[in-house]
């Protein structure tokens, strides 16, 4: 099958949850023998690494003004801001030269950032069409009004949530099927958009990629925050846990070391580093981490869909704290595959369990493995994918997922 799969950044690297995503489809897409072409939006520069072995890509690059000054430069408009600076004249162009050269079988919008180009290629085209979305935007939105101090801010982020929801209801009606990363975006889509086909497709891991690594082997006072600082739920998610929870971590484990690992962390408001505190920022690769650190944190308390970090960190041995947020779409079983702690002195108290008990350790990251390993591999994921493909070509199909 010949496909057009349209990305709202580069998949590459392997730096956030929603790129990680980009490339386990692309990937198990060719795995599968199929023919993909992405065209892929992308603001930074960057190095398409080993992309281009499993597909042609198409890169454009989009250049837009400050955040403040292009939010502001939106509030005339109908879209969410997100979106809509993803909105290009020369996308469109492109989709249809592609399609006169190549004739593709299908489209998929891997996010919903991108989902009007797909639902113009079967407009224009007739091409069947799948939405896949990452979250259900709107929510992110109105959770975030609920945290916000700002009255500004939660007028603002409130209006984006509005626009989210009217955007996203249109864009999943007019897809053949949506793919949802959570059974709960899954019933959230089939409430919004009745009559399309859904399906889950979970967050997924290669586990090759990310090879178990004993607890005994790891540094037993250390812990790992990962993710781009730059997407709020994040950037409040490392600030709660560094001004209320580790201080109440460091009281009865001095030697205590928590590393802050992704893009943008807030250095203005974040603890000074220390031998307590490595702020890392970006780093090349992760592997490095997951093999030495003994705790991984995922004090999230806004946000959505599902967390691909947590996968990875199960497959690789490293058992987890995290809020119950922050494990939202994983179906791994609190005390079970992870430990869960929703205000700051649980989330302390569940850090200095497994950092003392070395026998916890072991029965949660062996647990947490065997779990991600019967769930969450990409070669499960990926037959999913083509299932649905397959049941999209195919005229008068059931509805995935009733």
């Amino acid at each position: 099958m010949k496909i057009l799969d349209i990305t709202s950044r580069l998949p590459y690297p392997l730096i956030d949850g929603a790129r990680i995503c980009m490339y386990q489809l692309v990937q198990g897409l060719y795995s599968h023998g199929h023919s993909v072409h992405v065209v892929a939006l992308e603001e930074e520069e960057s190095d398409p690494g080993p992309l281009d072995q499993f597909a042609q890509l198409h890169v454009v690059r989009i250049s837009n003004p400050p955040k403040v000054i292009g939010a502001l430069k939106t509030l005339a408009r109908s879209e969410p801001y997100t979106q809509l600076k993803r909105e290009r004249k020369d996308v469109y162009d492109l989709l249809d030269q592609l399609h006169a050269r190549e004739r593709f079988d299908l489209v998929i919008a891997d996010q919903a950032h991108v989902a009007q180009y797909g639902a113009y290629m079967k407009r224009r085209y007739g091409l069947p069409y799948i939405l896949r979305c990452h979250n259900v935007e709107h929510e992110i939105y109105r959770r975030h009004t609920a945290t916000e101090k700002n009255p500004f801010m939660r007028w603002y982020v409130g209006l984006q949530a509005d626009r989210w929801a009217r955007f996203e209801q249109e864009q999943m009606r007019m897809a053949d099927a949506c793919i949802a990363i959570t059974r709960r975006d899954e019933d959230t889509i089939r409430r919004l958009a009745p009559g399309v086909r859904t399906l889950t497709v979970p967050a997924a891991v290669d586990l090759h990629a990310f090879p178990y690594t004993d607890p005994a082997q790891r540094e037993s006072n250390s812990m790992i925050m990962l993710g781009n600082m730059g997407w709020p739920p994040n950037r409040n998610s490392v600030l709660w846990f560094t001004q209320e929870i580790l201080p109440l971590v460091m009281q009865r484990r001095p030697d205590a070391v928590c590393y802050v690992v992704g893009d943008n962390p807030p250095l203005e408001q974040l603890p000074r580093p220390s031998e307590n505190m490595r702020i890392e920022g970006r780093v090349e690769s992760i592997a490095p981490y997951y093999s030495r650190i003994a705790i991984g944190l995922i004090p999230l308390n806004v946000g959505g869909g599902m967390r691909v970090k947590m996968v990875e960190m199960m497959a690789s041995g490293m058992p987890i704290v995290s809020t119950g947020q922050g494990a939202e779409g994983n179906e791994a079983v609190p005390g079970e595959h992870y430990v869960r702690g929703d205000t700051p002195g649980a989330f302390a108290d569940g850090v200095l369990r497994l950092m003392n008990d070395s026998e916890e350790r072991v029965r949660i990251a062996r647990a947490a493995r065997e779990f991600v390993a019967a769930t969450y591999s990409t070669e499960q994921t990926s037959l999913r994918v083509e299932e649905l493909m397959h049941d999209v070509m195919a005229p008068n199909t059931r509805r995935v997922g009733a």
